[in-house]
């Protein structure tokens, strides 16, 4: 069984991070930026990384991780024997403010915006229609 997490990626990540393939061997600043998502994917993808995470909030699955200006949202899911990291969101910013602002569209289920942003609903309640006994 192979060790670490599969780094499993949202359709807009996806398209982020082959556009900065294209633009990578164009210019130096996508060049760095692809420098640093890939550092960070390899980070997180690495057994033993969870305890590297930062928590957007106690109650929230939602992590990230940054270096510089480069910035990864992602949720991890453990069902054995599939460990995978769902990266959510990829971005360059200087704030970050950003984890609490996406941390509310999740929780108010602005399900249009995360929609647009190629983040899935994560429900954050569960109503059960039946008992197990």
């Amino acid at each position: 069984m192979p060790s670490g997490f599969e780094v499993m990626l949202s359709e807009t990540v996806g398209q982020q991070y082959g556009g900065l393939l294209v633009a990578a061997s164009a210019n130096a600043e996508s060049s760095a930026k692809l420098e640093r998502a890939r550092l960070l994917m390899t980070q997180i993808a690495a057994d033993g990384s969870e305890e590297s995470d930062h928590l957007t909030s106690p109650t929230s699955p939602l992590r990230y991780r940054s270096e510089g200006s480069t910035y990864i949202y992602y949720f991890r899911i453990v069902v054995q024997p599939f460990k995978r990291v769902y990266v959510a969101l990829l971005c360059e910013m200087n704030v970050q403010q950003a984890g609490t602002l996406l941390l509310n569209l999740i929780e108010t289920g602005e399900a249009a915006v995360l929609a647009s942003l190629g983040i899935p609903v994560v429900p954050l309640a569960a109503s059960a229609a039946a008992r197990y006994q």
